[in-house]
């Protein structure tokens, strides 16, 4: 019954990576989540506002401000006002952050590497298209509520 059903099978796979990852990532004190704002800023090349972290991870603002929170109390990143426009906080990354996101990525790249592995090489590009299309095409039917 839900083995051939398609979103079961991609929220279930979704979180089983989850779950993996927060394992993975234990030792440091740091969740799945945690690490996908860390990841965010550490890719970027300007400090972001949660407004932008939220969007990106297609995420509400209330939950991704209290992984901020966590971070910020943990001492991962801190809050600067933008020059631009003195309401709104941009957040950096800390050198504790800096430190350890390395690590963290690469505990997270091995998942991946898991993943990809089991796809077959021939197949990861059209898989991961697929998967950025379907985000794509949901991201953008979902601003249309």
């Amino acid at each position: 019954m839900f083995e051939n059903n398609t979103v079961f099978q991609l929220m279930k796979v979704a979180r089983i990576l989850r779950n993996k990852l927060d394992y993975m990532l234990n030792d440091h004190d740091i969740t799945a989540s945690q690490f996908s704002v860390l990841n965010i800023l550490y890719q970027s090349e300007v400090p972001l506002a949660s407004s932008q972290i939220a969007a990106f991870l297609n995420s509400d603002r209330p939950t991704i401000s209290g992984v901020i929170f966590r971070l910020e109390k943990k001492g991962l990143i801190n809050r600067k006002k933008d020059d631009n426009d003195r309401r709104v906080e941009l957040l950096i990354l800390t050198e504790k952050a800096k430190d350890v996101i390395d690590t963290l990525i690469e505990k997270s790249n091995l998942i991946s590497h898991e993943v990809n592995q089991i796809i077959s090489e021939t197949n990861d590009a059209k898989f991961n298209l697929t998967l950025m299309t379907l985000s794509d095409h949901f991201e953008k039917e979902g601003n249309k509520k």
